[in-house]
């Protein structure tokens, strides 16, 4: 099935969006613009990219360029940037997973049919170790938002309005001396992601159209029958007679 099919919407126009209530319940559109390992690197994202904060002297720092791209040093002209990538395969975790269905108001089905997870990969690219230093601080701050989970959860516009969830998990300073030759302080992190593989598995049904017709007898004691051809009024007046 192609991206192009009638399952898929038009591109959404909301962003990502960090759920910081515990109790916001799910709620699945027929939006999906990317497979389920897309759609949570995209989320990410669309997260990290609008993360700032303000150093000693006020001055404001942020990510000035944020890819879901394998790194290219050499064409990172802006930093200090992100990439998102994965290395390790992702898993569909169906054991043990009762497939359920979420009805949508135009009446399509939604099939979940297993879970999700993929380890993430966030590489920052930054001049100075003290830049380094305050976007990692930073990262840590923006993946651990809430006091009632440990990692954060994302509203996915572009996959059905899903929910996935983000753990963080490894963190490494890749310093060297070839990189410090090219003003480069480099970090990696890894993160957990989980999120609802889900499918459209419905149309939308036809319409069942009813027509109710109401008969009824006519009054016929005042009616004129009209002439028969070769039978004139007077005949038909004779022969009542």
């Amino acid at each position: 099935m192609s991206l192009d099919d009638e399952v898929y919407s038009q591109p959404v126009q909301r962003k990502t969006r960090l759920i910081l209530s515990q109790s916001e319940a799910e709620a699945y559109t027929a939006a999906r613009e990317t497979d389920v390992r897309t759609a949570v690197l995209r989320g990410l994202r669309e997260y990290i990219e609008n993360l700032s904060y303000d150093a000693p002297g006020g001055a404001r720092h942020r990510f000035l360029k944020v890819e879901e791209t394998w790194p290219e040093p050499d064409q990172n002209a802006k930093y200090p940037s992100a990439n998102i990538y994965t290395e390790e395969p992702g898993i569909y975790d169906a054991v043990g997973f009762v497939p359920s269905f979420e009805q949508l108001p135009d009446g399509r089905l939604l099939q979940v049919s297993s879970e999700f997870t993929q380890v993430i990969t966030i590489d920052l690219w930054c001049t100075n170790a003290t830049e380094r230093m305050g976007l990692i601080a930073m990262l840590e701050d923006a993946f651990d938002p809430v006091d009632w989970m440990s990692g954060f959860r994302l509203r996915l516009p572009h996959y059905f309005n899903a929910v996935a969830s983000y753990l963080k998990a490894s963190i490494s300073a890749v310093d060297s001396t070839e990189n410090a030759n090219r003003r480069w302080r480099l970090a990696s992190m890894t993160l957990q992601a989980a999120v609802p593989q889900i499918r459209m598995v419905g149309a939308v049904p036809g319409l069942e159209l009813r027509l109710e017709v109401e008969t009824y007898e006519a009054d016929r004691s005042d009616t004129v029958t009209p002439p028969i051809e070769g039978i004139t009024t007077t005949d038909l007046a004779a022969g009542a007679g």
